[in-house]
């Protein structure tokens, strides 16, 4: 059972909390069976980068327990894991790109914002290659050892405190990510670039709006998916970076908060208000909308027929086709201060997702993804957020960020 404290004191020391240093090694915190991951794993993510795959599994066969933590500082915020064969990588609040085996040995460890200057904007990977979002770049790095391949740098110019590359996906033969840069002390330049996966040379660059930040981007093989800063959601073709389609915030009825889930046909997203709605690739028609009861969502997951919208405190499955409701559950009792967006994970039967509740000691859930029967519970010895979870060989990785720790990636399995 979860524990409550006041929230605050939390709110006092959340900004010291997100600047924690990292500290090398690992924290075991019970004897688990060894992993299965096999070296054949492809690369996955917390979610596809259209957050519609399944994971690789297998899940563990029943209640899992806290196997380590790899104490490598905060999670930045909104990070997902990734699995690459026998790897497990992560960021960190610290600057670091950090690659994990299995059972929790550190491989390689690269800090990539010097003395703290900045945050990382993301992470991607194909595979082979990992593509870290800097505030002065992307940068690709090998997934054997963490070496530069290569990198494509950006003057962040005056406003460098804002300046650097965010979101990073894969898309077909490029990366594709946001760039922020500015020439002058009152204007900050926003672009949109795919860069060659293999060399980091640019292949195409669009203009996003000005106004706030673009929101993450998603994709699948012909289609990357943005917020605008004036919160237009735009599909733009893989290879040309052209408009494939252009909804307006007025149309749409609210600003987009969550990242886009892309299918084959349709596009999902989730409302500021705590509306779902889907609209067709085609000509962006609405299919079906939903509301959530706490009027906030905080991403949605669609696997088979189902789409899994988190909303933030109840957990809701509806016909990804039609918007029928299928079932509903408690995730939490209060909604974070801050925006999360743990993305669930859905794999062997099993939907898995992470809480946010500061007020409550963390936990990992897992319901039934035909009943939303609660299969299991795991509480951990903190107050914050646990991400997007991955799911492979028996083991569930997952980052976090710990309000008053360091917080770093959760690794679950069975004991033994």
């Amino acid at each position: 059972m979860s524990r409550h404290r006041s929230l605050v004191p939390l709110l006092a020391v959340t900004l010291l909390a997100v600047g924690a240093a990292p500290i090398a090694g690992q924290d075991a915190a019970a004897s688990c069976t060894a992993p299965s991951l096999s070296t054949d794993v492809p690369a996955l993510p917390g979610g596809t980068e259209a957050l519609n795959g399944p994971q690789p599994g297998p899940a563990p066969t029943g209640t899992p327990i806290l196997c380590w933590t790899g104490t490598d500082g905060g999670a930045v915020l909104g990070t997902r894991a990734f699995i690459v064969g026998q790897e497990v990588l992560t960021l960190t609040d610290a600057g670091d790109a950090i690659a994990f085996a299995p059972d929790g040995t550190e491989i390689w460890r690269v800090n990539l914002v010097p003395e703290g200057n900045g945050m990382l904007g993301g992470l991607a990977t194909d595979g082979t290659t990992i593509y870290v979002g800097t505030p002065t770049g992307l940068v690709a790095l090998s997934a054997v050892d963490g070496s530069t391949l290569w990198t494509f740098a950006i003057d962040p110019g005056p406003q460098a405190a804002l300046a650097g590359v965010y979101s990073p996906v894969i898309a077909g033969s490029s990366v594709i990510a946001s760039v922020y840069s500015s020439d002058s002390r009152r204007s900050l330049d926003r672009q949109l670039i795919a860069l060659d996966r293999s060399t980091g040379s640019q292949v195409w660059a669009q203009e996003l709006s000005p106004g706030q930040p673009a929101g993450p981007l998603t994709a699948d093989a012909t289609t990357v998916a943005v917020v605008e800063g004036d919160n237009t959601l735009v599909l733009r073709d893989v290879v040309t970076g052209d408009d494939q389609l252009r909804i307006a915030v007025g149309d749409l009825g609210n600003a987009p908060v969550t990242p886009v889930v892309l299918t084959r046909d349709d596009l999902i997203v989730g409302l500021a208000g705590g509306t779902v709605t889907t609209r067709t690739r085609a000509d962006g028609t609405e299919r079906w909308s939903m509301a959530t009861s706490s009027r906030m969502v905080a991403s949605i997951t669609v696997n088979g027929t189902f789409a899994f919208v988190n909303g933030v405190t109840t957990l809701y499955a509806v016909d990804a086709g039609t918007g029928a409701p299928a079932w509903e559950a408690p995730i939490q009792d209060s909604p974070p201060p801050f925006a999360y967006q743990p993305i669930p994970a859905v794999v062997d039967g099993l939907v898995i997702v992470g809480t946010t509740d500061i007020n409550a000691t963390g936990a990992v859930q897992a319901f039934d993804a035909a009943s939303g029967a609660q299969v299991w519970r795991i509480d951990v010895d903190m107050y914050g957020a646990i991400f997007s979870p991955v799911v492979a060989g028996e083991r569930i990785y997952a980052p976090s960020f710990d309000l008053v720790g360091s917080g770093g990636l959760l690794a679950f399995g069975m004991p033994g």
